[in-house]
């Protein structure tokens, strides 16, 4: 009788203060940690991770995002995941993971690239440890040793996919089951893309004064336009087209500049109020593709008219200079994040209508979707872009644009929607427990300070 007491007083002490779980580890693999959408997203979501109280771990060869990644919390391993169809060292990557789970207490492993997936899939099943993975590009599959290669990425008990186009594809030739698939898009940050901020295309025009904090914030971006506007000569009264891209063919700049040359051949521009400026934004200007542009844009007599200006680190204040974004790409974008990025700006897209941004377009109402490739069409989009004033309808259609896509692709919903998969796979089923949840309360409390 005497021990039951404070067997007793143990158990009401429990009832009133829950026992906290232990923090879920969870672990993405990739090859490197570069500046693409992969790894873009593998830092989204290990900042989500940290927000939900959860360990991030992330097991690359390291790169350009490694300080951000260690900036929120994550923690890094450096494994080689280089591709190799020697037999012993597919072994010695398949251990070193296996080393890793047994070491860290992993919990789930969250594959993002096709070799890496081959060998997480080994270590996972060896381990008993769940797989989920994510498949983010269009992967060629001409052939039955591609596409068993590509396979790789569907072999997870969740297979994520970025767009409901590349969902449909992996149900259609990958046999990818729907109770395993999962369409997540891509997201972009409406906080860090917001054009009122820049006070740009009618955005942000408030009739009560600031705060000093808002102001002071509406300042600094004025600044970085100002910076880049000086950077990149651009005039006051321009037409600013966009194209932001890393330099290569299928991604439509020889595309753009050809459209480019037909319109100023066939009409004129230099009517006051009417220049027009093209800045094809991103790496590769020495490559011998940027060498060919350069060479056509002068052939055409487009030299100052259209530039090649390489990397933007600050792609926010360069949507905010400009009039129109171009995403010509050649071949399907299995989301395309420009975009998205330039709707959250308000800006007028005018994209290839395949891939992703057929999805995340709405011809007529928040862009242009031109058939894939087509010179003319394209030549005449811009000319009509170009030559028309701003006016509320276009100021309505900015709004709609970013309305929609600050609701359907935002990086937070992507965030809470990841968390949830994981959720899922670890049978996490009480509000206490789940990710998802605990990711969007500390989102809503953030957002109410």
């Amino acid at each position: 009788m005497g021990e039951a007491l404070p067997g007793s007083a143990r158990l009401k002490a429990q009832e009133r203060e829950p026992l906290v779980p232990e923090p879920p580890v969870i672990l993405q693999v990739l090859p490197a940690l570069g500046h693409g959408g992969v790894e873009q997203g593998t830092l989204e979501i290990a900042r989500a991770l940290r927000q939900a109280g959860a360990r991030a771990l992330v097991a690359s060869a390291g790169g350009p995002l490694l300080p951000p990644l260690r900036a929120c919390g994550a923690e890094h391993i450096v494994l080689d995941f280089r591709k190799s169809f020697s037999p012993l060292k597919i072994c010695r990557q398949v251990h070193a993971l296996r080393q890793l789970l047994r070491r860290e207490g992993v919990q789930l492993v969250h594959a993002r690239s096709r070799w890496p997936a081959w060998i997480a899939w080994a270590a996972c099943c060896l381990e008993g440890v769940p797989l989920v993975t994510t498949w983010h590009g269009v992967h060629g599959a001409r052939t039955f040793i591609k596409r068993f290669y590509n396979s790789g990425l569907v072999r997870g008990e969740r297979v994520i996919a970025v767009s409901g186009e590349i969902g449909r594809r992996l149900v259609q030739e990958y046999h990818v089951p729907s109770e395993r698939l999962r369409v997540i898009a891509r997201g972009s940050d409406p906080e860090r893309f917001d054009p009122a901020v820049f006070g740009v295309r009618g955005f942000g025009k408030e009739e009560s004064p600031l705060a000093p904090a808002e102001s002071a914030k509406k300042a600094s971006a004025v600044a970085r336009m100002v910076r880049l506007r000086q950077r990149w000569g651009l005039r006051e009264g321009e037409i600013v087209l966009l194209l932001p891209a890393r330099l290569t063919g299928w991604k439509g700049q020889a595309l753009a500049v050809e459209a480019l040359g037909r319109m100023a051949r066939q009409w004129t521009c230099e009517t006051p109020g009417a220049p027009w400026r093209c800045l094809l934004v991103g790496p590769g200007v020495q490559t011998a593709y940027g060498h060919q542009l350069q060479a056509r844009i002068n052939a055409l007599g487009l030299a100052g008219r259209v530039q090649l200006v390489g990397s933007c680190p600050d792609m926010p204040a360069a949507y905010a200079l400009a009039d129109i974004a171009l995403a010509p790409s050649l071949r399907p974008e299995p989301f395309g994040r420009v975009a998205v990025e330039a709707q959250m700006m308000g800006c007028t897209v005018v994209a290839s209508l395949h891939g992703g941004q057929a999805e995340t377009v709405l011809e007529g109402k928040t862009g242009i979707l031109l058939p894939p490739g087509h010179v003319r069409a394209l030549a005449s989009a811009l000319a009509g872009l170009i030559a028309r004033p701003f006016t509320r309808e276009v100021h309505e259609a900015a709004c709609a644009a970013r309305q929609r896509a600050v609701t359907l692709y935002a990086t937070q919903r992507m965030q809470a929607m990841t968390l949830e998969v994981y959720d899922e796979v670890l049978s996490r089923n009480t509000d206490r427990d789940r990710l998802a949840t605990r990711f969007r309360t500390v989102r809503n409390r953030a957002q109410e300070n």
